[in-house]
């Protein structure tokens, strides 16, 4: 059984840009070290191997991919979730706090696998850590939460809190198999590592007050009906009893919600 949390329709205010440079580094090392070059020579040199730990390869590791799947699968989580973790955060803490989870993965696998001599590869660390931001940043938005289990799967609409935990604890369990001797080549710890890393960075910004500024003017939001709503700032779901301006119960930010003319009938 596997659970994968899938984000529903949470628009941000801003362009980001980190993410897209993010994306696009990923594939083009990817596509390098794949196809331009060796890739035993580029895990010898790059990756990250617990028993003989470095600064460098602290960071290369994250940005190499074993495969297509590998890196198709973080790419698209990391494109799913951060996006609105860099428009809350702004541009100049996004990418230190995405570099800190990567780092903060890496080293809760090291801690618990110290001698461990398989090389760590893949950026799945850092974007548990994006995940973990939104959800304590987004907790109340709308997230789908897929589960398959052998050929069948099931989904259940769920808070972002609540996918995110049950996410935690997935990995936290099969992060436990593996210490005990489970094998199946993920490094499950390394995500339970990352996710609590951008959890307590998302507490940090709110304790603190740290986060991008509120927008001048109102957003807009198209709905094809009146329905309860999650705040596009700070997560606060609100009760919507008529289109027009609306403003958030908890953060004051100020959204239009307008009728969706293309899908109204």
């Amino acid at each position: 059984m596997f659970l994968f949390p899938i984000e529903k329709d949470n628009p941000t205010r801003n362009p980001v840009i980190w993410v897209w440079l993010l994306l696009a580094a990923n594939c083009f090392v990817f596509l390098v070290t794949q196809y331009a070059l060796d890739w035993d020579s580029v895990v010898a040199a790059a990756a990250f191997v617990p028993a003989e730990p470095t600064l460098a390869t602290l960071f290369t590791s994250m940005f190499l991919h074993a495969g297509w799947m590998h890196l198709l699968g973080n790419m698209f989580f990391l494109w799913m979730f951060a996006d609105n973790v860099e428009d809350v955060l702004g541009r100049w803490l996004f990418l230190p706090a995405y570099l800190f989870c990567g780092v903060a993965a890496t080293g809760l696998h090291m801690l618990l696998d110290p001698g461990a001599t398989v090389p760590l590869v893949g950026a799945s660390g850092a974007i548990s850590g994006m995940l973990g931001l939104y959800i304590v940043l987004y907790r109340y938005a709308q997230v789908d939460l897929l589960v398959a289990v052998r050929y069948s799967s099931y989904t259940f609409h769920m808070t972002a809190l609540g996918a995110g935990l049950a996410w935690l604890g997935e990995q936290a369990l099969l992060g436990a198999f593996a210490s005990a001797g489970v094998s199946s080549g993920v490094a499950f710890w390394a995500h339970v590592g990352g996710l609590l890393a951008g959890m307590l960075i998302g507490l940090l910004c709110r304790l603190t007050g740290r986060v991008a500024p509120k927008p001048e003017r109102a957003l807009r939001i198209e709905r094809d009906k009146l329905e309860n709503i999650w705040c596009p700032y700070c997560g606060t779901k609100d009760v919507i009893a008529e289109f027009g301006l609306h403003v958030c119960s908890c953060c004051g930010i100020e959204y239009d919600i307008v009728v969706d003319t293309e899908h109204k009938a």
